[in-house]
């Protein structure tokens, strides 16, 4: 059975702490995930502890990162990478979330330029963004007041806000230099 208790009193000690730690991409961090729900990944050990590679961290309080496992996945939401220890973990594409930097414990591995690119890869094959050649957009996809000239497409399934979120940041460029070029 999962013990939420004992997890809740050591969520409320890192919520007190000051950090300084500076995430970068490719990094892959010991985060303190914590005990979650369901299907939700979950850290493991007294610490709740669980590798995550960093995808963003941009923001000075937060980070976007991608929870590991060193249990072999093969579906289409996991990518099979090898660390600089030769040590194979699934990354859980699926599980990407908005972590605070404040759940950062230790700097386990730099993830090597190809096989960072081998994950960017599968990500953008799942969650794809499509240039609109004319200005006719879905109502859905306007946004404050503003007709982008692009949306969020996924095969079969909507994007959840997590994933739209990370997208959101890495394209954000694109829908600033639209609203600067059609005032």
């Amino acid at each position: 059975m999962k013990d939420f208790d004992a997890w809740n009193i050591q969520k409320k000690q890192i919520d007190s702490v000051y950090t300084r730690a500076r995430p970068r991409e490719r990094d892959i961090w010991w985060v303190r995930v914590g005990m979650n729900v369901g299907g939700e990944i979950y850290g493991k050990g007294e610490m709740y502890l669980r590798p995550v590679l960093i995808i963003n961290a941009e923001d000075d309080k937060t980070f976007v990162g991608i929870p590991l496992t060193s249990n072999i996945k093969t579906s289409k939401y996991s990518v099979i990478i090898r660390t600089t220890d030769n040590k194979l973990h699934s990354v859980l594409t699926s599980q990407i979330r908005v972590f605070d930097r404040k759940r950062l414990w230790r700097l386990k591995y730099v993830l090597i330029q190809s096989e960072y690119e081998a994950v960017k890869r599968v990500f953008d094959s799942l969650y794809k963004i499509q240039q609109i050649s004319d200005n006719t957009i879905p109502h859905e996809h306007v946004l404050a007041g503003y007709e982008m000239p692009f949306y969020f497409t996924r095969l079969r399934e909507p994007i959840p806000l997590h994933i739209l979120l990370y997208l959101g940041q890495k394209y954000c460029q694109i829908i600033q230099n639209h609203i600067q070029t059609h005032p």
